[in-house]
């Protein structure tokens, strides 16, 4: 078991570092031939976990290598080029349908009204002066089309060994690139760039850096690491192994220096061990101690030493927001600039918001979550998109409840609600997550997270 898993961890790296080699130096023409061998693999290929996870590589991007429309296919002349990521969602979609498929999700009655208003917002867009040239519906429909992954996913993905697959892989994306955040902050330089270290650059070191590799993906992995040590019983992973990745996706938003990233982290973490763990008073105190003394070692390292302080600098200014100053001591800027912009035009229509129209596109701004989403979709959009998250939870929640329930999963599905709470806490503090539209990166996430929430609801001892 241990061999086969090696192996598909290499066999993953080598995908990964060919990749990375044809899309940065291998010319254009190499990267296209290589791309499209990529798909007619994945088409052939009955590893899901491998490919999802390949697949949000190329949007998320490895150690800085690759990330959004780093692999893009020119497939329709004269428009721009089609992501990877895109692509791998119109083959999933024939897959499902070559093998018939199917599967009822629990929140298939949601999805169908969810779907039925993104329908509504593409026509408010157009009645509402969506101009412009073909280019302009490419670009609407690529926003739209990630969306199938609520679909796709949880078809492909629908095992308890499939998932430790997906985050078997994950998880070692995500220490890479913790080890590039930890490079990073020692030398000042990401691992992607391919310029000589001179002296002027090595007196900025250390100093005020705000580096984030793999955002989404740690967001993906901090949930599968917390959902696996859930499960009393599982064979998959260890433990200290599942702790150690939870406690290291903190400390790389932490070193971020990005605030709502840091709360959300925390309050997901804090409240995992309180409600689904259980903790005794004493056992925070062992954890508190084990803690500390890691702290006080990163202390003593000196650029880590200031990555922290700056860190903690820019945190503890939420206090200035608590006292009324919501540039929160000039580093917000979000509340009292960009929010109003994005309220303003939110007010001239207010019920439907301004769907797919020029204006939204105007005035989208990712910075400030909840007015954006006010703005596109209106009071009934943004009613619509926060009941179901709330639905989501709300039958996770009961399900744990269910004493006719017995799976071994039962437990593990509790981390679910508690992480979408602490994943809104993001989407409103710091950047845009859920919407009626994305691209594959920001679908992606979600889709895995709600696949396994899925899993838990539907799941048949």
């Amino acid at each position: 078991m241990i061999k086969k898993e090696l192996k598909i961890i290499l066999q993953f790296l080598f995908t990964v570092f060919v990749t990375i080699a044809v899309t940065v130096a291998g010319g254009n023409t190499v990267a296209i031939v290589w791309y499209y061998i990529l798909l007619i693999l994945y088409t052939r290929s009955k590893n899901e976990p491998f490919w999802l996870a390949f697949f949000l590589v190329t949007t998320d991007g490895f150690m800085g290598f690759l990330g959004v429309y780093s692999t893009l296919l020119p497939i329709v002349p004269g428009l721009p080029g089609i992501e990877l990521a895109q692509l791998y969602i119109f083959i999933a979609i024939y897959k499902i349908w070559k093998q018939k498929i199917k599967m009822r999700s629990f929140y298939r009655g949601w999805g169908s009204l969810l779907f039925i208003y993104v329908i509504l917002l593409l026509a408010v867009g157009i009645a509402n002066g969506l101009s412009g040239d073909l280019n302009v519906y490419f670009k609407v429909g690529k926003m739209i089309f990630p969306l199938a992954l609520f679909y796709t996913t949880p078809r492909l993905i629908n095992s308890i060994d499939k998932y430790a697959s997906l985050f078997n892989i994950l998880f070692i994306v995500f220490l890479f690139g913790f080890a590039a955040q930890l490079f990073t902050v020692f030398t000042g330089f990401s691992p992607a760039a391919s310029y000589k270290v001179e002296e002027q650059h090595e007196m900025e070191v250390g100093k005020n850096l705000r580096s984030f590799y793999n955002p989404f993906i740690t967001l993906v992995v901090l949930c599968g690491s917390l959902f696996f040590a859930a499960i009393k019983e599982q064979k998959y992973f260890t433990k200290v192994y599942l702790n150690l990745i939870a406690i290291l996706c903190f400390g790389m938003a932490f070193l971020s220096a990005t605030r709502g990233w840091i709360i959300g982290f925390a309050f997901t973490i804090i409240m995992y061990n309180i409600i689904v763990q259980k903790l005794a008073l004493k056992n925070f105190f062992f954890i508190a101690i084990i803690f500390m003394v890691v702290f006080a070692v990163s202390l003593s390292f000196e650029k880590i030493n200031r990555q922290i302080m700056f860190s903690l600098e820019r945190t503890l200014t939420l206090e200035s927001l608590a006292k009324g100053d919501k540039s929160a001591d000039g580093t917000l800027v979000r509340l009292d600039e960009r929010a109003p912009k994005v309220m303003n035009a939110w007010a001239d229509n207010p019920i439907l918001g301004w769907g797919f129209s020029n204006t939204f596109f105007d005035k989208l701004d990712v910075h400030v979550g909840n007015q954006t989403v006010l703005m596109h979709s209106g009071v009934i959009g943004i009613t619509l998109l926060y009941s179901f998250l709330i639905f989501v939870c709300n039958k996770l929640i009961k399900h744990s409840k269910d004493i006719k329930v017995t799976h071994p999963y039962k437990r593990a599905g509790l981390v679910i609600p508690i992480f979408i709470i602490g994943w809104f806490f993001i989407h409103s503090t710091s950047s845009l997550q859920f919407a009626f539209y994305g691209i594959p990166l920001y679908i992606m996430p979600q889709a895995i997270v709600l696949s396994m929430a899925n899993f838990v609801v539907n799941y048949k001892v």
